[in-house]
């Protein structure tokens, strides 16, 4: 991942460079009497040659090229860098709503509603894995799925979890 220092660096070497469209064109080196491809600013006239062998032409290209392809990736970034903050900054807000709003059900896997949960956040259930808990307290209609979870036995009573077939009120 390129770091915003190192964006930075690059926009700088942008805002740096001759300004305007640049092109490649073949011209006439008037030292060397060859034809050889150039770097040539809209702004500024000539910026220089390329005469490194077979590959100058697509050099010179590439680098023509790039003082206007550099600045358009540098804000296609941004703009894409700023879209997925925003959308974590959504989805942050909507994951803190839906935890005051909702309880996390471990055995369904689900977010249910408050007002369909049984229990405290910690150790309760959604309604409908309430109803299947196979342990109820002997003495009221506490259930859980973990007696061990409650070593001192029911929270609301202090009664001791049974399986629930062996519970006359299940």
């Amino acid at each position: 991942m390129i770091t915003d220092e190192r964006l930075n660096e690059i926009r700088e070497r942008c805002e740096a460079a001759t300004r305007g469209s640049w092109s490649a064109m073949p011209r006439m080196d008037h030292l060397s009497r060859e034809v050889k491809p150039g770097i040539w600013s809209d702004s500024w006239g000539f910026l220089g040659w390329f005469d490194h062998g077979e590959g100058a032409g697509a050099d010179a290209e590439f680098v023509a090229h790039a003082r206007q392809d550099v600045p358009a990736l540098l804000d296609e970034v941004e703009r894409l860098r700023g879209g997925a903050a925003g959308q974590a900054l959504e989805h942050g807000q909507a994951l803190e709503h839906m935890q005051e709003t909702h309880y996390w059900c471990e055995l369904c896997k689900t977010w249910v509603e408050c007002s369909e949960w049984v229990g405290d956040a910690d150790t309760g259930f959604c309604v409908d894995c309430y109803e299947h808990a196979p342990y109820q307290c002997e003495h009221c209609t506490y259930r859980t799925y973990e007696p061990r979870d409650f070593p001192e036995g029911c929270p609301e009573c202090d009664g001791k979890f049974v399986p629930r077939e062996e519970n006359n009120d299940a």
